[in-house]
Parts: C-alpha cells; sequence; structure tokens
C-alpha cells in the first residue's frame, strides 16, 4: 500500500480506492459471543498496521477511500464510526461511497452522506435490488449471484432500490466534485446490452439536477458504446443464441488506454521485470498488465483506469494483488 501511494503520486491521482481487510470480520454474528476486547484489539490491530500506511499517503498528498463494504474493518454504519475514531480521524483515510452494500443492510444511503459528509472521497454508482419475500433472506443462502430465491442481487444502476435523486442531491448539497464511478454488475443481463443502460435511468431521475453533475454520471458512455458496436457483431457470430452471462466487469475507455509499460517510461520509471523472466505467465489484457497472483516476485501493485470528471479525464486508482514490481 505504500508503493501504491507512491504510484499515485507519480500518475497525478489524488485519492486511491480500496479495501482495509479486518482481524475480527469472523465475529460479524457475534456467535458465540466474544469478549469485548477481543473486538477492541481488532480495531487497534487496524490502526496498528494502517497508520504507518497513512503516513505515506501524508506524505505523498494521497487520500485512500475505503470502501464500506462487508468482510472489512467498515462495513455498515457503526462500524464506521468505529474505525474512523481508531485511526483519530485522520484526514488521510476517507470513504467511498457504494450505495449497494447498504440496500441489503437496511442502511440509509443518504443519511450516510450527511454523516460523514467530510469523508466521502469517492462515489460508487452500483445498484441492488432488494426481493423480500419472506422466504428470502439477505445472507444469500449459499445461492448464486441472479438466483431468484435471494434475498437481494446487484443489477444495473437505475433498475433497483437506491435512490439515486435523493442521494445525488446530498451529494452536491455537501459540495463533492470528485469522479462518479459507473461499477456495473448485474448476472441477469448481458455486459454489452447492459453497461450502457446506467446513463438512461439517471436522464429521468438527475433532469432537474446541475449539468455538470449530470455528465459525470455518463463516464466513458461514448467509448462502451463503440465498443459494443465493434464487438457485438462478432459475439452474435461465434455464440447464437447464447445465454446472458454471470457478472461481469466492463472496463469504460479501453480502447484508448496506452499499455502499461508505455506508462512506466512516460513517468521516467524502471520497467518491470518479472515479465520478462516469465512471459508465460503474464500478459497485457485491454493495456493492463497482469499476471498469476504467486508468479515469482509477485507484490502488492496498482492497476489504474481513466474516468471522467467534469467533462475532462481524470485517474481512479484500484489496488489489485498482480506481480508487477514497483520501483520505490
Amino acid at each position: 500500500m505504500k508503493h501504491t501511494a507512491r504510484l499515485a503520486k507519480a500518475l497525478g491521482v489524488d485519492t486511491v480506492v480500496g479495501f482495509t481487510g479486518s482481524s475480527i470480520w469472523q465475529y460479524v454474528a457475534m456467535f458465540p459471543p466474544v469478549p469485548e476486547k477481543v473486538i477492541e484489539a481488532g480495531y487497534q490491530d487496524f490502526a496498528d498496521r494502517w497508520n504507518p500506511i497513512l503516513d505515506v499517503f501524508d506524505e505523498c498528498g494521497v487520500r485512500f477511500a475505503h470502501e464500506v463494504h462487508p468482510s472489512e474493518i467498515a462495513y455498515d454504519y457503526w462500524t464506521t464510526v468505529r474505525t474512523l475514531e481508531a485511526i483519530g480521524h485522520r484526514e488521510a483515510f476517507g470513504l467511498n461511497w457504494d450505495p449497494s452494500h447498504f440496500m441489503w443492510q437496511g442502511i440509509d444511503p443518504v443519511s450516510f452522506i450527511w454523516d460523514f459528509k467530510d469523508r466521502i472521497y469517492h462515489v460508487d454508482c452500483k445498484d441492488t435490488k432488494l426481493r423480500p419475500t419472506g422466504r428470502n433472506t439477505v445472507l444469500g443462502s449459499h445461492l448464486p449471484w441472479g438466483d431468484p430465491r435471494r434475498g437481494w442481487d446487484f443489477v444495473s444502476a437505475g433498475r433497483g432500490d437506491v435512490p439515486w435523486e435523493s442521494s445525488f442531491r446530498a451529494l452536491t448539497a455537501i459540495g463533492y466534485n470528485g469522479p462518479i464511478s459507473v461499477e456495473w454488475e448485474d448476472a441477469g443481463m448481458d455486459r454489452l446490452h447492459g453497461a450502457p443502460k446506467p446513463s438512461r435511468p439517471s436522464r429521468s431521475s438527475t433532469s432537474r439536477l446541475p449539468n455538470q453533475l449530470r455528465r459525470r454520471l455518463q463516464p466513458g458512455l461514448r467509448d462502451v458504446r463503440r465498443e459494443q458496436r465493434r464487438v457485438r457483431p462478432a459475439v452474435r457470430r461465434r455464440q447464437p443464441g447464447r445465454m446472458a452471462r454471470r457478472t461481469s466487469d466492463l472496463r469504460f475507455g479501453v480502447s484508448r488506454r496506452p499499455s502499461v509499460l508505455e506508462h512506466f517510461d512516460s513517468l521516467g520509471l524502471e520497467r518491470p521485470v518479472e515479465p520478462e523472466k516469465h512471459p508465460a505467465r503474464w500478459k497485457v489484457e485491454d493495456g493492463v498488465l497482469v499476471g498469476e497472483q504467486d508468479a515469482p516476485g509477485a507484490a502488492t501493485a496498482a492497476t489504474w483506469s481513466a474516468t471522467r470528471r467534469l467533462g475532462t479525464s481524470n485517474c481512479s486508482l484500484r489496488c489489485a494483488p498482480i506481480g508487477l514490481r514497483i520501483p520505490a
């Protein structure tokens, strides 16, 4: 993570989005019960690990936006309060607001914005559809995504239960001026059909919002449509009558993204050496250098994707465990 902060500074990125992990997530059900000192030790463990990391973020002038997410140290409202208290409310540590993880937990995403208005460093546009039938539960029942017996599912933005208009009005009111990352996950919809959809509901739900905010709701839409026109005919020829794919990830603007090695050259950084030593275990996908997690020399590194911010290019840095050696 320290290398991630340094790389973000070199790339001109001011915010890194990621997870923290948690040594006490295993006690989420509090059964069997554990003493309070066990939970306190978990938050202290988080502080001991992350304060040195945040020192480097401060040195680099970069902020970390933790995604409030199950399995992490802050996964709901009250764990977020305790997490911020554990590190003394350091300015380098903020939050990535992703309402899709709030809805199925029963958290009001709008109230969350108001209560943590000085900590919203990044925003994900992602939706969740609830199915409270009296049989379906929020725990998932060990059922795959898209199964109608689940109590909830991630869906294309605008097709779920997130109150988008109220949320964006709240974001505007607190002065949020950062990127809005459309994170598309929908197990019941083909990605080439579903990925461009998030912008369409936003047109009606935000029709009375400022033009700048509406533009920020559609990152890379033209690139997605261009990719859709290029890929769809070939897909139809190869897979006639195919069923909708499971959860997929469509990166925006991949056709214009230069290679990772070109980025290192432009920044004056030393090129990664592992791909040359182990070419069979490395490859470039959509301009991103990827490799097996157990490849020799593997280390926590960072990949980045272009997003749009008020009509100009901006970078959103995401962490991934790939074998890319980052110079100190």
